[in-house]
């Protein structure tokens, strides 16, 4: 263990297990004490696009499906597909394996794909294409500005701090983003259940076992302030 590391600081409310390099920096998101894999390491950078743009609020029903990995360290899964239905009957997915069918994504790297009634939009970290029947766009002239243009994150977080507005990225937004990938986990821990969330009460309808497990047992000391 190097001597710079405190450890048990590092491990905090979680179960506690002997020190290995591969729990620590950059392997620890592979372990369900820790993360859930790729798939909570790039929710954020992936669904927020759609998050912000769609101004989505709570999902209504969730259902996952996955693989965990097996024999090795890890038992994060190794893939993971979650299905989330909206109030308004808006429909989201997520796939840890590319969307075969989805338009424009040979060749592309990671992404947001889009589909509307009369064509869809796809774009990844560098790229956008907009397709309507057998043509592609990369752009279109005239659309009007729905959402701020962003400045980038480290010109955004500069500016909080000298206007004191909330960034992008403010913990109220993030906690909403963030929320679905957790009950995704929670559905496939529980073998694929569908889940239906109630947004109002914070908990699983007729399912205490889900709702459990939106919460963990905290490693003495460590307790959750309240």
């Amino acid at each position: 263990m190097p001597k710079t590391l405190d450890y048990d600081m590092w491990l905090g409310p979680a179960p506690w297990r002997p020190y290995h390099p591969g729990h620590v920096h950059g392997s620890f998101r592979h372990f369900l004490d820790f993360s859930t894999g790729v798939y909570a390491d790039f929710w954020c950078h992936i669904s927020d696009i759609a998050f912000w743009s769609m101004d989505l609020g709570a999902p209504r029903t969730i259902v996952a499906r996955g693989e965990f990995a097996t024999g090795g360290m890890s038992d994060a899964p190794r893939w993971i597909d979650v299905d989330f239905e909206f109030p308004d009957g808006l429909r989201y997915f997520w796939t840890s394996r590319r969307a075969k069918d989805a338009p424009g994504t040979v060749g592309g790297g990671i992404g947001c794909w889009f589909e509307g009634a009369n064509g869809s939009l796809v774009c990844d970290y560098g790229n956008r294409s907009i397709h309507l029947g057998s043509q592609v766009f990369r752009d279109l002239d005239g659309i009007p500005q729905s959402i701020p243009r962003s400045p980038g994150h480290q010109r955004n977080f500069f500016d909080s701090i000298k206007t004191r507005r909330p960034s992008e990225s403010n913990l109220p937004y993030v906690v909403r983003m963030t929320a679905p990938m957790f009950f995704g986990r929670i559905s496939l821990l529980l073998g694929g259940r569908k889940l239906t969330w109630d947004a109002e009460k914070e908990e699983f309808t007729g399912d205490a076992e889900a709702t459990r497990l939106l919460g963990r047992v905290y490693r003495q000391p460590w307790a959750l302030p309240v």
